[in-house]
């Protein structure tokens, strides 16, 4: 059996007890895999995601689909 990446688990175990802040750059990882390709990933993910995370309001636990605000 193997043990589940660091990327998923938090102080918690997996996907339990994490800082809201990491469980939402989880959640953004996780949506970036399913919206764009490994290339443009590996080449822009990081800045994508940076993005993401300093547009996010204070608390907020996830990234939505649509990006709407209201």
């Amino acid at each position: 059996m193997t043990e589940p990446s660091p990327e998923i688990t938090g102080p918690g175990g997996v996907h339990g007890g994490a800082d809201p802040g990491e469980a939402y750059e989880r959640h953004c990882r996780r949506l970036l895999r399913l919206a764009y390709p490994p290339r443009f990933i590996q080449t822009r993910g990081e800045e994508v995601l940076g993005t993401l995370l300093d547009l996010a309001e204070p608390f907020l636990a996830r990234a939505g689909l649509t990006g709407g605000q209201g």
